[in-house]
């Protein structure tokens, strides 16, 4: 398996110890941070990957992206805590056609606890593994089936928001090791990450 993006946010992962050294979103601030397209070679893949991240949410019920590479024009892919509470995890094979998911189930957040978010997806399918803290939570086809290959963008990548040619959906909370990895990752190796 190859690791095409550790980014781990100013420190260390987030498991069960006080977390100093990660992002800090504030929603009321509009916060997010950006990979510009020259600084990311690796993210250009048109095929399987994994989304995988740790989220603090400082609220509940507020839609905000965990990382995204999307763009008015040259959308590819993204991945998102949406405001009923679901993982939804999408990618576009051109800037209209596309797939997503969401987690059937609403995961179980709880403001000021850290957690484990991941998306595994089988692009060709297309289908997707859904996870939170190393357990699957939800395995589907996708709600729209247009898109079975990802478009290869120049957009910049963003974390903790979607760049649209204005950001928004802004995530409130912290992250930290968010990671892209151009396989799918088994539910193995997600949990013992």
């Amino acid at each position: 398996f190859i690791l095409i993006l550790s980014l781990v946010l100013l420190g260390a992962p987030a498991p069960a110890f006080a977390q100093s050294h990660s992002l800090d979103l504030e929603l009321s601030s509009s916060q997010y941070d950006s990979i510009t397209a020259g600084n990311q070679t690796g993210l250009n893949f048109t095929g399987d990957f994994t989304v995988e991240a740790w989220y603090k949410p400082e609220t509940i019920g507020i839609a905000g992206f965990i990382i995204a590479r999307d763009a008015a024009s040259g959308r590819a892919w993204g991945i998102y805590v949406n405001d009923d509470n679901r993982l939804r995890g999408e990618f576009f094979q051109g800037d209209s056609t596309f797939t997503e998911w969401k987690s059937t189930n609403a995961l179980s957040l709880t403001a000021g606890v850290w957690t484990h978010l991941a998306i595994a997806w089988d692009v060709s399918v297309p289908s997707a593994v859904i996870y939170q803290d190393g357990v699957e939570i939800a395995s589907q086809a996708g709600n729209s089936t247009n898109a079975t290959s990802i478009q290869n963008v120049s957009t910049p990548v963003t974390v903790g928001a979607r760049n649209r040619g204005t950001p928004s959906l802004f995530l409130d909370g912290l992250l930290d090791d968010v990671r892209v990895w151009n396989d799918i990752r088994t539910s193995t190796e997600i949990a013992n990450n």
